[in-house]
């Protein structure tokens, strides 16, 4: 199914699947200008490049790949990704290593004596030859490398500072701009259904002087709006007290402000309805999920679990920065609820189970035999001749109070005396949770609040709560959500991972150079976290979607530039000298692929809101790791490879 996700994957896979075309293409370039054909350039280009190519490929599937793995509605929801990029990538792939060269061995010519250039070479040139110079100078320095390597690990760390001391907000989904919202009105119980109109009609008075507003469907009656919402319906929906307003927005381009301004200054008008409930509900961009605060009560004791439950819902509602505060607590229908006086039974001689299964026998019968009918065996039940209407019992309740129950003690007794029946409002639904009651009480939060810092408030304030043995308070909503899906996708990222190592060391055949590839990925996150707090985006679960694809994208500049190193070393090249002409040899497609990917995730990222944080995360981490994978890998590799280079040199001595 085409949905928003794989249209984003698709233009991720656009920004990437490039990348090994540009590869190729700067390959022939560079062999025709040596002299080679168009046909040598392109089947040497081929030799050279394809297997940093198939294992940049493979490490980029690989970091999306595991993300299948993610359980739930929420995998379901991000399936997408994984299958559209992988599947682009393969075919890029396979078009850069057939069609690519065969296309570009007919018709790419150089004339002799004539070299071509583009508008670009100039300023490659000029910076290949600046890092020739500068990576010369600093593995030459011990100073220098150890300046480079302290630099990287503090930007990392103050780059985690930023989450870890709040400053960078932490969040599940992104408040975005909708085309519609829905507006629940709910009046006291018992109200005509004319008095709930004309609530109604007021509402709707203010909502013909927003601008914004298209248009809008008001139905009366029932809780069910026109448009799919999160809201729970309630027991017995349809109700005189029960509304609902669906409002349609002006397409997005055609307003100036944004849905959840619109909502925001909406909610402040409509405070003044005290005689109503009025609550407002926004549309989520991601799956359906929980209230961003969600508070579960569990124990079994009704009468206690309403009291905590009303003590929570009070707190919520002081807390500021929440919104829509509502409880599990929908009251039902009025039922009358008897109950029995102990004093009276043990007068009487008897127990609260006999009474109960006095009055079970009364109304349902009791069986009081078996008899056999010729091969069949009957029950017989005997039942009281009670009143029918349509085959079913009418009961009044004077009727239950002069059922007769006989004591121990030898005589009858009514109902009537052993207790009392109050008139008492019921709740509409009561939802269980490992066979216990449970409870709960939601809110969203204001575009200003972020429901984590509030949940966690909320943590602080109710540790002082005293919690009757036997009962339970969990947090749900954001917290819990966050929690899963980032461990999930962090365990799918270490899964990742795990399998990008093995491929490196399946081309390198060295451990080392895995190890030194994969420091590209702390390298990222330098960019990512400052990145998204200075343009004041959060931390949000796109974003951190964005921060786990970044593992398999960023090692392909390190793949690029250590294949590089290792021929300049297998063509006889001096150490120091294979390392600073790898950085300006292979300047040029590491700094293109990486402006071809930001160009193609940019755009969405400016224009989607909800998925703005996985384009800027991915836009962030690729301008860091680019910048750094030219100065700080180089110097890895030399730390990592110079100890066995020495060795190597100082064998061919004792050899000669």
């Amino acid at each position: 199914t085409i949905n928003s996700l794989s249209l984003f994957s698709l233009v991720i896979a656009l920004g990437l699947l490039v990348d090994t075309a540009i590869v190729i293409m700067e390959g022939i370039d560079e062999n025709m200008k040596e002299g080679y054909n168009g046909k040598d350039a392109a089947i040497l280009s081929i030799h050279t490049y394809k297997l940093p190519l198939i294992a940049g490929t493979m490490t980029t599937i690989f970091a999306f790949f595991p993300m299948l793995l993610v359980s739930g509605i929420l995998g379901e929801f991000l399936k997408a990704l994984p299958i559209t990029i992988s599947s682009a990538l393969m075919a890029s792939l396979f078009v850069s290593l057939t069609l690519n060269p065969a296309v570009a061995s007919r018709f790419l010519k150089v004339k002799p004596g004539k070299e071509k250039t583009s508008i670009l070479t100039p300023f490659f040139k000029f910076l290949g030859r600046f890092f020739h110079k500068i990576i010369g100078t600093i593995i030459n320095r011990r100073i220098f490398r150890a300046l480079v390597i302290l630099i990287a690990i503090g930007s990392l760390a103050l780059s985690f500072m930023l989450p870890i001391s709040g400053n960078l907000k932490v969040e599940m989904f992104p408040v975005t701009d909708e085309n519609y919202f829905i507006i629940n009105i709910e009046t006291p119980k018992g109200i005509i259904i004319e008095e709930t109109t004309e609530v109604t009609n007021e509402i709707e008075e203010i909502l013909y002087q927003i601008p914004e507003v298209e248009n809008f469907l008001t139905v009366i009656g029932t809780n069910q709006s026109s448009a799919s919402t999160d809201i729970e319906p309630q027991a017995g929906s349809t109700s005189s007290n029960l509304a609902n307003i669906t409002v349609n927005l002006y397409e997005k381009e055609e307003r100036e402000r944004k849905s959840y301004e619109i909502v925001e200054t909406l909610r402040e008008d409509l405070k003044q309805y005290t005689n109503a409930k009025i609550t407002i509900t926004e549309i989520s961009g991601g799956p359906p999920s929980e209230d961003p605060i969600t508070i579960r009560i569990i124990g079994e004791d009704l009468d206690k679990l309403q009291e905590i439950t009303r003590d929570i819902e009070e707190l919520v509602r002081s807390t500021p920065k929440t919104q829509n505060v509502n409880t599990s607590l929908t009251d039902g229908l009025n039922e009358f609820k008897y109950t029995l006086d102990k004093n009276k039974l043990s007068l009487h001689g008897l127990s609260a189970n006999q009474v109960s299964s006095a009055i079970r026998n009364i109304v349902q019968g009791v069986e009081s035999t078996e008899i056999k009918l010729g091969d069949e065996d009957l029950d017989l039940f005997v039942l009281y001749d009670l009143p029918k209407e349509n085959n079913q019992t009418i009961l009044s309740i004077s009727d239950i109070e002069n059922f007769k129950i006989q004591s121990p003690k030898g005589y009858s007794v009514t109902l009537a005396e052993l207790g009392d029946f109050n008139l008492e409002q019921s709740l509409a639904s009561i939802n269980r949770e490992e066979q216990k009651r449970i409870f709960k009480v939601t809110s969203n939060v204001t575009s200003t609040g972020n429901p984590i810092e509030i949940t966690q408030q909320l943590e602080e304030e109710l540790s002082d709560y005293e919690i009757p043995q036997g009962y339970e308070i969990k947090f749900g909503g954001d917290l819990e959500d966050i929690n899963r899906s980032f461990q999930e996708l962090f365990v799918s990222m270490i899964i990742g991972v795990i399998l990008i190592m093995f491929t490196l060391v399946l081309m390198f055949n060295s451990f080392r150079q895995a190890y030194i590839i994969l420091f590209t990925l702390p390298l990222a996150l330098i960019g990512v976290f400052p990145g998204l707090y200075a343009i004041g985006l959060n931390l949000s679960f796109p974003a951190f979607l964005g921060v786990v694809a970044l593992a398999g994208i960023v090692v392909n500049d390190a793949i690029v530039l250590i294949d590089r190193i290792n021929t300049n070393r297998k063509d006889g090249m001096e150490f120091k000298e294979s390392i600073a002409e790898a950085a300006n040899a292979r300047l040029q497609p590491i700094v293109m692929t990486t402006i071809t990917t930001i160009v193609g995730i940019l755009p969405l990222a400016l224009t989607n809101e909800f998925w703005a944080g996985l384009g800027f995360s991915l836009v962030f981490g690729l301008l860091a790791a680019t910048m750094l994978t030219l100065i700080v890998i180089p110097v890895l590799y030399y730390l990592m490879e110079g100890r066995k280079e020495k060795k190597r040199l100082k064998k061919l001595q004792e050899l000669q």
